[in-house]
């Protein structure tokens, strides 16, 4: 994968993959992409389930904006990361 826009969309989608892909910082990529993977498919604890489902009745937009938004703050920091390492990659 030579092309940073590529690079920085892959890894807006699934933080991580275009180290792996790009073949740099491999272990970081992995971490990472192996840690939101978990953290997307993992099931909740029945607790946790039934207490959000609860929480759920009163739901606003408000309660999710922050989560929202650090989740954007994230995945567009590995973003241009990927954009800048590809960068490198293709100016090398």
């Amino acid at each position: 994968m030579k092309s940073p826009v590529l690079a920085a969309i892959v890894n807006f989608v699934l933080p991580g993959s275009a180290y792996i892909l790009l073949k740099q910082r491999v272990l970081f990529g992995g971490l990472i992409l192996t840690s939101e993977l978990i953290y997307l498919l993992a099931p909740l604890p029945p607790a946790v389930a039934e207490a959000l489902d609860q929480s759920l009745d009163n739901f606003q937009l408000g309660d999710w904006s922050l989560a929202i938004t650090a989740w954007l703050i994230y995945a567009t920091a590995f973003a241009i990361d990927a954009y800048r390492l590809a960068e490198t990659n293709l100016s090398s």
